[in-house]
């Protein structure tokens, strides 16, 4: 797991679909980053990693993990975003849904009333 620097107003996870950009249009958020899961909240470079690392250590917890998950720093990093930790997976969760819903056609036709 690691978070790669592919611009320098753009960085990655390289295990989960998620990213950072920093805002560089001209206004009051110049210079701040934006979480791909996160919408409409801006953080600093720094918090932006925070977040990014926070989102691969929920996402990749199983009940298979050996490493263990650690819950209390999980809780520390959600709250240097100023968030809950329960805030972030409800966060996480609504974006894989929205992936699914977004992708469902292929699962299930044109099935509108199909509810994932």
């Amino acid at each position: 797991m690691a978070i790669i620097e592919l611009a320098p107003w753009y960085f990655a996870s390289d295990v989960v679909h998620e990213a950072a950009f920093r805002i560089d249009l001209p206004g009051p958020d110049r210079g701040y980053w934006l979480l791909s899961y996160l919408p409409g909240f801006t953080f600093t470079a720094h918090q932006a990693r925070i977040g990014l690392a926070l989102a691969e250590m929920i996402l990749l917890d199983t009940e298979f993990s050996t490493a263990g998950f650690d819950r209390d720093l999980a809780e520390l990093q959600a709250e240097e975003l100023g968030l809950t930790y329960t805030g972030v997976m409800l966060a996480l969760a609504a974006r894989v849904i929205d992936e699914r819903d977004t992708h469902s056609w292929l699962l299930f036709g044109d099935n509108t009333d199909l509810q994932l």
